[in-house]
């Protein structure tokens, strides 16, 4: 609805609108409007708006007194009795009320129906002692009414409460014993023969003079037995399974799903989960979906063939299962055939292909589970099949030689690709004859310590991550040149200092050079993240030294490393527990203090990440910069998870050297680490000590950095104009996108790297992660938004974010959203002539009456006529009408505010 009713003529209408008054001027109108199917305003909007005026209305001198016992003004009483009207036009159905009333509405409406057709009935404490033989008609389905509508409140507000939802503040909460009455006495009614007078429109009659009005309630329709019967036991079947009482849910819906096809569609999917399953009963896909799942995977091919052609499930759940059974099959949880997880993934391609989503990620593909996919889905629809050729084209575009050729092989089965498009995408075999030289006899073509053959060798040795190829290699090539080592080969190659004296005890000149070899190869193995391989290799080099005492200590050293390469592993696969935490921390902790200090640094920093704060606390490794700050860090989260009133500060004292302005190299690297700690509470620790930092060395609380824990931190530092604060900085917004890049939706962290922009006067970036991190919390503005998320010291930077952007329409509607209007700073912003934003497009986005109204003046002294009028046109809306409630109010403002922060997001991220 376009106007205000209860300022009509500020803006055209259309002919299909009433205004609210003419119902009771008309009280005949109301049916007329009622049988227009564009109706304006809608029956719906009709209710809300009659039972908001009644509720708003004074008491005057001049009460109605029904019966004597409840007094109403005239219009008072009028404006209930034309929301009933309204009502029965809807036959009382309290699904539509349910999904298009505000409970509140539905609640004040149920009440005033009971008290209209019988005051002394309106006392929800005297329906026990009833007896319902002797209750008038149409008063038993007043009451019958209202009790369903207690259970399906009920039902409502705790499932509204389990998934932390908002619930109206406006609604009395409705306790369980009122809920357990009310299903008592609706057991009651199911036990009985009634019959029910359903009141119609033309059964209620306005007031006339001072008489009470009188209603014509034998003008309704009969309500029988069985229907009354099946209304209960739907409602009570919801409330019994809410409740947890299942035995009596059984009993009940199975007499409900006897009764036939009058029976509710959600009872089926109810009865279902109590143990009950209808007469031709067909689950849908999901259903199946799910069966199949609960069953251990059984047939679960069969159904993911069905939704390739069908294309109902819901992509995200096919992805799960198959991450699913992968993970269940690797640890041996689940049995399955060898090709089970093929042909899942396989399925799960040629649904994302036939989407439009590729899918070339991942191991290769299995050929014939592939075919076999594709083949349940043909034929197709000519764009399905286009979307099904690209995708082959790309996956033998994407794979490996070998396996394109046996996927080519394949797909010419299918009738899809022609040979000419298979052999246009795959490239020929290329033969490298120097890389290939025969190793196990000597060239007949190549004369013996040839350069080619040479050079064939080195290629060999420095491409190949197969020990037993490059240790036949490197014997070949010695015989050949052996004066060559290790370094010469590659100059890229590196083997710790530390390992170098070691090495150099092998007995002969391959091993050592075979041995330097595979070190070297497993580092580069390390850097790509091959841990597999690259721990192969340094076995070799174990295996090598057998178990001769005389090597020892090279055996210890190459265990070390081992240790660093799981290391490595471990952070790299964060948060997966691919490795056992408890084993990597009993090595670390056993190997900390006589390792080489790369590794003893690493070692620190996977304790501080497995939450072994105590361990390490207690741990003595020999002293560097980086170690001593993460011993620093893990005593003061130790500190922080035992809730102790106090934290010791010498995190806060081992942090600020690093800032000295000219550092030194060992400073720098210690600031790097800090980018390597992944525990979320230690990084909170490390985020807040920056933060603190920076405050005080800027000295600006109007540009102060806010986080939890700055508290914990001194508020002051001896000589500040010595340190860095540019570097702190620095070191703050690295490591904030190393948090955020483990952690997208910390809200406390996106807020603070907001603050952090905005005080480097980076303003687009501020206002994108402010905005961020609201959308985090609200699901991109799908739900309200508190001023717990963006409070007034954010919205204010916000505000002058967009004013110094030019954005000035933007800061002016921002001011909308501080706890206290700020109408000084509004008003300036929303008078500037020159703005970078789109002004008009803004205007749907106001709910502030007072700016509205300062718009239309503006525009006016202006002479900007269509601006004006188009403002007038919005502060004409009905929901922004003075007069309305709370509630309505709020719901305008949260609707308007989401949909502004929603633009705005659009503009910024």
């Amino acid at each position: 609805m376009d106007v205000d009713l209860l300022r009509p003529g500020t803006v055209p209408i259309s002919p299909d609108t009433s205004l609210w008054f003419e119902f009771l001027l008309q009280p005949a109108h109301l049916e007329k409007h009622l049988k227009n199917p564009n109706a304006d305003p809608t029956p719906v909007e009709l209710i809300i708006k009659f039972i908001t005026l009644s509720q708003s209305e004074k008491p005057t001198n001049d009460p109605l007194v029904i019966n004597n016992l409840k007094p109403f003004s005239k219009r008072c009483l009028a404006l209930k009795l034309l929301a009933l009207k309204v009502a029965s036009s809807l036959n009382w159905d309290l699904d539509l009320f349910e999904k298009s009333l505000p409970m509140s509405i539905t609640s004040m409406l149920l009440k005033d129906f009971l008290y209209i057709v019988s005051p002394t009935h309106s006392d929800i404490k005297v329906h026990d002692e009833l007896n319902l033989n002797e209750v008038p008609a149409h008063v038993l389905f007043a009451i019958f009414l209202y009790h369903r509508w207690v259970l399906r409140a009920y039902v409502s507000l705790s499932l509204n409460a389990k998934t932390k939802q908002i619930v109206e503040t406006s609604v009395e909460e409705i306790s369980e014993q009122e809920a357990e009455k009310s299903s008592i006495f609706l057991k009651k009614m199911a036990e009985k023969t009634l019959t029910l007078f359903v009141p119609a429109p033309s059964c209620f009659n306005l007031p006339y003079g001072n008489a009470d009005p009188e209603h014509f309630w034998t003008k309704g329709e009969a309500l029988e037995g069985n229907q009354i019967k099946t209304a209960i036991l739907i409602d009570l079947s919801f409330y019994l399974v809410n409740r947890g009482k299942y035995p009596e849910a059984f009993s009940s819906l199975s007499m409900c799903l006897a009764s036939g096809p009058t029976c509710h569609p959600h009872l089926i999917g109810l009865g279902i989960a109590v143990g009950i399953t209808p007469n031709l009963y067909k689950p849908s896909l999901s259903q199946q979906f799910h069966e199949a799942i609960a069953a251990k995977y059984i047939n679960i091919d069969k159904v993911l063939e069905k939704d390739n052609s069908l294309r109902h499930l819901p992509i995200t759940y096919r992805q799960g299962l198959e991450l699913d059974i992968s993970s269940e099959v690797a640890n041996g949880k689940l049995i399955t055939s060898r090709d089970a997880v093929a042909t899942v993934r396989a399925l799960n391609t040629v649904r994302a292909a036939l989407d439009g989503g590729v899918q070339l990620h991942g191991p290769p593909l299995s050929p014939s589970s592939l075919v076999k996919a594709i083949s349940v889905v043909l034929p197709l629809a000519d764009h399905d099949k286009k979307k099904l050729e690209f995708f082959l084209l790309q996956l033998l575009a994407t794979s490996e030689s070998h396996n394109a050729r046996a996927l080519a092989s394949s797909f010419s089965k299918l009738p899809l690709l022609s040979p000419d498009e298979i052999s246009s995408v795959i490239e020929p075999d290329y033969v490298d004859t120097i890389s290939h030289v025969d190793l196990e006899e000597s060239s007949e073509t190549l004369p013996k310590g040839s350069s080619l053959e040479t050079a064939a060798l080195e290629r060999l040795i420095v491409s190949s991550y197969d020990a037993a190829e490059i240790n036949m290699a490197l014997v070949k090539l010695m015989s050949l040149k052996p004066t060559v080592t290790w370094e010469k080969l590659n100059r890229n190659w590196y083997v710790p200092s530390t390992l170098n004296s070691a090495l150099n005890t092998l007995p002969t000149t391959v091993k050592r050079n075979y041995a330097f070899i595979l070190v070297a190869k497993s580092y580069e193995l390390d850097k790509i993240k091959n841990f597999g391989q690259a721990k192969a290799l340094l076995r070799n080099v174990i295996e090598e030294t057998g178990n001769d005492e005389m090597y020892e200590k090279l055996r210890n050293q190459l265990s070390s490393e081992m240790l660093l390469l799981d290391i490595d592993q471990f952070h790299s696969e964060w948060p997966a527990k691919h490795l056992d935490w408890t084993w990597l921390t009993e090595r670390c902790l056993e190997g900390i203090s006589n390792m080489r200090g790369a590794i003893r640094e690493a070692a620190c920093l996977a304790l501080l990440n497995t939450g072994a704060w105590g361990p390490l606390s207690s741990a003595a490794p020999p002293k560097s910069t980086l170690t001593e700050v993460y011993l620093a860090i893990a005593r003061a989260s130790l500190q922080i998870s035992q809730f102790n009133s106090k934290v010791s500060t010498e995190a806060w004292d081992k942090f600020i050297p690093l800032f000295m302005a000219g550092g030194k190299r060992r400073d720098y690297k210690a600031l790097r680490g800090l980018c390597g700690v992944l525990e979320p509470n230690a990084l909170s620790l490390v985020i807040s000590i920056l933060a603190r930092l920076h405050n005080v060395l800027t000295d600006q609380p109007p540009l102060d950095l806010y986080v939890q824990l700055t508290h914990l931190w001194p508020g002051t530092i001896k000589n500040a104009n010595q340190y860095n604060v540019k570097q702190v900085a620095e070191t703050l917004m690295k490591v904030l996108e190393h948090a955020l890049t483990y952690y997208p939706y910390n809200v406390s962290w996106l807020k603070l790297i907001g603050d952090l922009h905005f005080v480097n006067g980076h303003y687009r970036n501020a206002l994108g992660s402010y905005l961020e991190a609201a959308a985090v919390v609200t699901e991109h503005f799908s739900r309200p938004l508190h001023r717990s998320i963006l409070e007034d010291h954010i919205i204010k930077r916000m505000i002058k974010s967009c004013s110094q952007l030019q954005c000035h329409t933007q800061a002016g509607l921002l001011c909308q959203l501080l706890e206290e209007t700020d109408y000084t700073t509004a008003y300036k912003c929303l008078s500037e002539v020159n703005t970078s934003d789109a002004s008009d497009s803004y205007h749907n986005y106001i709910w502030d009456i007072n700016i509205l109204e300062f718009l239309i003046s503006l525009h006016a002294k202006r002479g900007e006529h269509h601006r004006k009028q188009a403002l007038v046109r919005v502060i004409g809306l009905l929901e922004l009408n003075s007069n309305n409630n709370e509630e309505i109010k709020r719901e305008a403002e949260n609707i308007r505010k989401s949909n502004y922060l929603r633009a705005l997001a659009t503009h910024y991220l």
